[in-house]
């Protein structure tokens, strides 16, 4: 069966489908030589463990190979890598005395994965595929999985958010003007989006507007990390350092039968010793854990900023008729739990959590349209000449639908005398809490009743330099004079969601130098 392949990349689990333009359908497939089953409320589902074993520089186990083989606690077994590549995390592995990047062994992982389901379904190399991202991404990711693609691949490529894709995949009857709240809760990312069903043209796919979106990099990962230290308090012994990634699998073990079970127990034989420690643990235990690791209290933040998204568009939070859940860690009870008494039991769905992201996306290169916006702010750094400190200004603000092309012009002028190199420091914005906590306000009504209300905590800004390592792109050739306007500059936001820059030459009448270039490509 060819068509048009859809991929989504998960921190713990990887999936395929293609679009089949016979039925009109998404359809998910297995790679029967790297998946592993699911069983999830009588449903089977196969997807591959986003793992990389490096048994050398030469061989590699991928997938549900290196389960098989036992080679999950290994040192020289990649594990986590979208959670890495997000923080954009410089931590390597030695293979055979080479430092090996979690970057470089992600790219051989998806590379593989991409050319066998390729090969497998017959699909050309020239097809357009569909690539999905949280929606916390930030333009590196985007542009790492472009380069990872583009280095195997000749066709194009699109990129969707995953909750958006994931209502299109959970098979909902979609009527114009209902409102659903996605929850995309996988093994690195908590992504969630609210957005409108758009009256679709006869024959075609239903058209989605993005209402409201937030993210934050916590998820089931972060719960076996919880784990592994509650466990490590009983234990005594000096090789902690090698014990880690033993307890770490067997936490994540507990923690996905802790889903089904009220109690269950970790058992780690330690080789160097031949001793056998076993930890009870119930799932009252694990819940106490993640309340007092501040767990609850980002999912509650992450919905806080998604609903404040919407009511900046004029909707309340009661217009959302329903919400879905998918990604592993949606399966955790409490979780359920926790969505159901904020927003109602009889709104929350759960039953598609391994494959709605990967149905929707490839739904999506069937014809479905989605209209989206920027989740962060663009902007240039400058010196305040009265101050002498760092200023930003916004060049393309958060919440601009794309693709988009601005028509407010930037002019570059020399500085100095016979100037050649100039350009702009261009940045990502990324909003952040100042406090871990949430406000509380304490008020007094007019009978003189006590009340309480929460709200989030205020934010800072982190800003993410895109082009740090060649801030002076262009060149003035002859040089310029002092205050001689050289380059005029536009921004705009192209349809994989990357910030692009339009260069024209004023001293060569205007020619253009970039049209639509990817910023983050100045790297």
């Amino acid at each position: 069966m060819a068509g048009r392949l859809a991929i989504d990349f998960g921190t713990s689990n990887t999936a395929f489908a293609l679009w089949n333009p016979d039925t009109q359908e998404a359809e998910v497939f297995s790679l029967p030589a790297y998946a592993r089953a699911h069983l999830c409320q009588g449903e089977r589902y196969e997807v591959v463990p986003s793992l990389i074993h490096y048994e050398s520089a030469l061989v590699q186990w991928i997938g549900n190979q290196v389960l098989e083989r036992g080679l999950y606690e290994s040192t020289t077994t990649f594990r986590w890598l979208k959670r890495y590549l997000m923080q954009r995390s410089p931590a390597s592995i030695s293979v055979e005395n080479q430092p090996i990047s979690y970057a470089e062994a992600a790219r051989k992982f998806l590379q593989t994965l991409l050319l066998f389901a390729a090969e497998e379904k017959g699909i050309a190399p020239d097809e357009e595929i569909m690539l999905t991202v949280p929606v916390e991404s930030m333009e590196y990711y985007t542009h790492w999985l472009e380069e990872t693609v583009q280095g195997v691949w000749r066709g194009g490529f699109r990129i969707v958010d995953e909750p958006t894709a994931a209502l299109l995949g959970y098979g909902e009857k979609l009527q114009p003007g209902d409102i659903y709240g996605i929850f995309d809760f996988g093994g690195g990312t908590l992504d969630v989006a609210i957005v409108r069903v758009q009256m679709p043209a006869e024959g075609e796919l239903p058209t989605l507007t993005t209402l409201g979106k937030a993210g934050d990099t916590i998820g089931g990962s972060d719960i076996d990390k919880y784990l592994l230290e509650f466990c490590l308090q009983s234990y005594s012994g000096s090789d902690l350092l090698g014990l880690r990634s033993l307890f770490l699998a067997e936490c994540e073990r507990a923690k996905e039968k802790l889903s089904y079970e009220l109690h269950t127990h970790l058992h780690i034989f330690i080789p160097t010793t031949g001793e056998v420690l076993i930890q009870d643990i119930s799932r009252t235990q694990m819940e106490d854990i993640l309340k007092k690791k501040g767990f609850y209290r980002r999912i509650h933040e992450v919905l806080d900023r998604a609903v404040a998204d919407l009511g900046q568009k004029g909707y309340e939070p009661s217009q959302v008729q329903k919400w879905v859940m998918t990604g592993g860690a949606s399966l955790i009870p409490s979780v359920q739990e926790l969505l159901k008494e904020r927003v109602g039991e009889e709104k929350v769905s759960v039953h598609r959590p391994f494959d709605a992201v990967v149905r929707g996306a490839a739904s999506l290169l069937g014809g479905a349209s989605l209209y989206d916006y920027i989740q962060h702010d663009y902007a240039i750094r400058h010196v305040n000449p009265q101050t002498r400190q760092y200023e930003y200004e916004v060049i393309v603000r958060r919440g601009t639908r794309y693709p988009y092309k601005s028509d407010t012009s930037y002019f570059i002028r020399a500085t100095w005398p016979h100037q050649q190199r100039m350009g702009l420091n261009i940045f990502e914005v990324r909003q952040r809490s100042l406090h871990p906590h949430r406000e509380v306000e304490i008020q007094y009504d007019e009978k003189g009743h006590l009340q309480l209300s929460s709200k989030p905590a205020p934010e800072s800004s982190f800003y993410f330099w895109l082009n740090e390592k060649n801030p002076t792109f262009l060149q003035a050739d002859p040089p310029a004079q002092e205050g001689e306007k050289v380059f005029e500059v536009r921004f705009g936001v192209d349809e994989k969601k990357r910030l692009t820059i339009d260069v024209r030459n004023l001293r060569q009448g205007g020619k253009w130098i970039y049209q639509g270039f990817p910023v983050v490509k100045l790297t």
